[in-house]
């Protein structure tokens, strides 16, 4: 069974970039990705793919890409929450 989480967290993992790249495209994945939500819903779902993948890269066997998938799911994570503090204290109308 350990052998399946390396696979479902880069799974994750490449969701997760592929909504950042989206965000900076046209948005079409990030809105498919995200089930076509908006507001809160859209930032706990784009938080979601991140901290899955984070704690499925924990779970893995102990080899040379259980060290890859966490520092690249740490990066990931540190960039949603980074962009999620900014979405939610940042475009907050008056």
């Amino acid at each position: 069974m350990k052998k399946i989480f390396p696979l479902v967290s880069l799974l994750f993992l490449l969701l997760g970039f592929s909504i950042f790249i989206s965000m900076s495209q046209e948005n079409v994945w990030a809105s498919t990705l995200t089930f076509h939500t908006a507001g809160q819903p859209f930032i706990i779902i784009f938080m979601m793919y991140s901290v899955i993948a984070f704690v499925f890269a924990l779970l893995s066997t102990k080899n040379t890409y259980k060290f890859i998938l966490i520092s690249a799911n740490a990066l990931l994570l540190i960039a949603t929450a980074l962009l999620s503090f900014i979405a939610i204290f940042g475009f907050q109308s008056a």
